[in-house]
């Protein structure tokens, strides 16, 4: 959309806007200021030493450790 010049300090915002049972798919924004400069939608594979690991096994194990590392955020 706009040229973003090495180096310069932006703001990306990311955002899982669905997965399957193998990718994730994303929405990147990046912003200079208020300004909107660029824009994608790539899709996303978690890779371990033993492989590739499902979605649904990532963000089970994001949540079980921001659960142990911040468990006040954590309502009923």
């Amino acid at each position: 959309m706009r040229p973003i010049k090495v180096f310069a300090k932006i703001d990306i915002h990311m955002e899982i806007t669905d997965f399957d049972e193998k990718y994730f798919y994303c929405s990147h924004h990046f912003y200079k200021g208020d300004k909107l400069m660029a824009q994608g939608t790539p899709k996303a594979l978690v890779i371990s030493k033993s492989g590739s690991l499902t979605p649904q096994y990532t963000l089970d194990a994001v949540a079980r450790y921001q659960a142990d590392r911040h468990p006040q955020a954590i309502s009923d």
